[in-house]
Parts: structure tokens; C-alpha cells; sequence
């Protein structure tokens, strides 16, 4: 029984030999393969998401610096890369205001409402954008627009009743 027992601990060291180091390597290799896959899109998101971001703040800056051509052509660009994007179109809605270019303006901000449904900023921009066309409007098309500009801001209060632009607008 001494030399069964010494054989079969042979025997069973020698199948745990075998059967570890090849279950070990496809484990290790299973979870490697994981891991990589799993660090590729993160990295592959966190790369894309840091150009947006640093996309999205240089147009802030230019639309800041008064440099409406620049925030356009990024905000335009942010937009292509993300058609979901409100914040971009919201760049360009406030790039085209800035500019006086009121249906483009309109155009964005209707867009940037639609991608950010419970913006206050979106819609209170978009109350900017529709008063800019009714100050040029006629008195009948002036007096639809009219109210429009009332239902976004009265939208963006709703949405938001710290907004004091939308609330000073609404009272004007």
C-alpha cells in the first residue's frame, strides 16, 4: 500500500503538472485577451471623448475672442463627428448669433433643443435666435415670431428657474 500510495502521488503530481500550467496559460490567456479588448475601447473612447473636448473648448475660446469663423468651423466640425451632439450645435447657434446670422441661428439652436431636450441654455438661446429674426420681421410674421421667443423662454424658465437671462428676457 506504501509503494500504491507513492505511485499514485506520482501519478497525481504528474496530471496536476500537466493539467495546471496548460488550464493556467488558456486562463491567463483568456483574461489578457479580455483585458486588452476591454482597455482598447477605453482608451479608443477616452481618446476620442479628450478631442472633443479640447475641440469644444478651443471653439468656446475663439467664439470668445470674437473669432466666429474659427468656433464655427469647429463647432461644425464637433457636430459632423457626433450629428448628437446639442452642445456643438448650441456652439454654432451662439457662434451664428454672435454673427447676426439669424435663421443659421435658429437653425442650430432648434437642433441643439432637440439633442438637449432639458437645456434651459438651449432653449433660452433659442429665444435669442427667433427674437433676433422677429426685430427684422414684419409686423404680422414679427408678431408669430413673437411668440415663439415667449414659448422658448418661458420654456427655459420652466426648465430652469435660475436662469436669469431667460427670466429678464421673458420680462422684456
Amino acid at each position: 500500500t506504501s509503494e500504491m500510495s507513492v505511485t499514485r502521488s506520482n501519478i497525481e503530481r504528474r496530471v496536476c503538472e500537466a493539467i495546471r500550467p496548460a488550464f493556467c496559460r488558456k486562463f491567463l490567456l483568456m483574461v489578457l485577451v479580455l483585458f486588452c479588448a476591454t482597455a482598447r475601447l477605453y482608451a479608443d473612447a477616452g481618446i476620442a471623448s479628450d478631442h472633443s473636448m479640447s475641440e469644444r473648448a478651443a471653439a468656446e475660446r475663439a467664439l470668445m475672442q470674437g473669432q466666429i469663423d474659427e468656433a464655427v468651423a469647429r463647432a461644425q466640425r464637433l457636430a459632423m463627428a457626433d450629428p448628437q451632439d446639442g452642445q456643438a450645435y448650441l456652439l454654432l447657434c451662439r457662434s451664428f448669433y454672435a454673427e447676426g446670422h439669424e435663421d443659421e441661428a435658429i437653425g442650430a439652436c432648434t437642433r441643439a433643443t432637440k439633442a438637449l431636450p432639458r437645456s434651459s441654455e438651449a432653449q433660452d438661446w433659442l429665444g435669442k435666435a427667433i427674437g433676433m429674426k422677429a426685430e427684422h420681421a414684419g409686423p404680422i410674421s414679427g408678431l408669430g415670431l413673437a411668440l415663439k421667443v415667449r414659448a422658448a423662454f418661458e420654456s427655459a424658465v420652466s426648465l430652469d428657474p435660475r436662469n436669469g437671462d431667460a427670466m429678464n428676457e421673458l420680462g422684456e
